[in-house]
């Protein structure tokens, strides 16, 4: 478990969890990916490091997709809020060649704990940004994080018990 301390460093260790709860609302003014149909079928990868991923199902034949999922990742170690953001890519789906990258939104989650958010969550439209061609349209979408208690422990351990008052 990482929250436990193991047997040979036995100090305090703070037993806290953190989640980010995401909803995909939708997106608008997204670039035409298919030109015969004058169209894209659209869906948001949602990555939280390397390991946790998840999907919005594929919106067809529209450039102002609407999800409306939600989604949860946990944030195990504290660090994360600060080293690992959560990105938001946009893709189109293709049935006989490889998906397309329209863009990504990038959010940091220390912004969820700036002094300005007492909420702790982020609302409203990002930019979805392509590297060449700037900005191919928006993303709405609601981020909130949820801290779980945090309760603080000490490991220890003795060879012998010997007779001291119990407080």
């Amino acid at each position: 478990c990482p929250w436990l301390a193991d047997r040979e460093r036995s100090k305090w260790r703070l037993l806290s969890r953190s989640d980010v709860a995401e909803s995909v609302y939708g997106a608008r003014n997204l670039p035409i990916m298919d030109s015969a149909r004058n169209t894209t079928d659209a869906y948001v990868l949602i990555r939280l490091g390397d390991t946790q991923k998840e999907q919005t199902r594929i919106c067809y034949n529209s450039l102002d997709p609407i999800w409306d999922e939600g989604f949860r990742f946990k944030l195990l170690d504290e660090a994360m809020i600060y080293e690992t953001p959560l990105q938001l890519t946009v893709f189109d789906k293709d049935t006989f060649s490889a998906n397309d990258p329209i863009g990504t939104v990038v959010i940091h989650l220390g912004t969820l704990l700036s002094f300005e958010n007492s909420q702790q969550r982020l609302v409203g439209w990002f930019p979805i940004y392509d590297t060449l061609k700037g900005i191919v349209g928006n993303l709405y979408v609601n981020i909130r994080l949820q801290r779980i208690a945090g309760i603080s422990l000490q490991f220890f351990s003795a060879s012998s018990i010997e007779n001291h008052d119990i407080i």
